[in-house]
């Protein structure tokens, strides 16, 4: 079975608490988290070239390096240059961030961050949404 991954940009270590669950939501998903927005960049290219682009990438706005919304549009570039699939944005806005510009990304959604004060229930919504963007997938024969 090949593994097929979840990228992650990953300033607040919520990856750690995320891991057993994605495993138990499905075993051959594995979590790839990044500390910024340089490297989530570097590593999604790097499964696009191995043709095996993230089924999901997991985007705070407020990453260092390169913002959640430079890495999206990014992300995109890279993925019609390589002409692979594209991979599903969960793009996390700031509370008091601007305006929803996740729809221009086509294959994305946007949710507010929740506070990182409670990283386990940040973490099960986090697992939450990529389930339901993962059966969303399934549903239009991407798996």
């Amino acid at each position: 079975m090949t593994k097929r991954h979840i990228l992650m940009a990953d300033p607040h270590g919520l990856a750690e608490v995320m891991k057993p669950a994605l495993a138990k939501l499905n075993p051959s998903l594995e979590l790839l988290a990044v500390a910024d927005g340089a490297r989530c960049i570097s590593a999604h290219a790097k499964l696009c070239k191995a043709k095996l682009p993230p089924l999901v990438t997991i985007l705070p706005d407020d990453l260092s390096l390169v913002t959640g919304r430079h890495v999206a549009i990014t992300l995109r570039t890279i993925e019609r240059k390589l002409a692979v699939p594209a991979t599903a944005i969960i793009y996390l806005k700031t509370q008091d961030g601007d305006a929803d510009e996740s729809k221009q990304w086509g294959r994305a959604v946007s949710i507010t961050a929740g506070p990182m004060d409670q990283p386990q229930k940040e973490a099960m919504r986090l697992i939450k949404a990529i389930a339901k963007v993962l059966s969303q997938l399934s549903g239009r024969g991407r798996k």
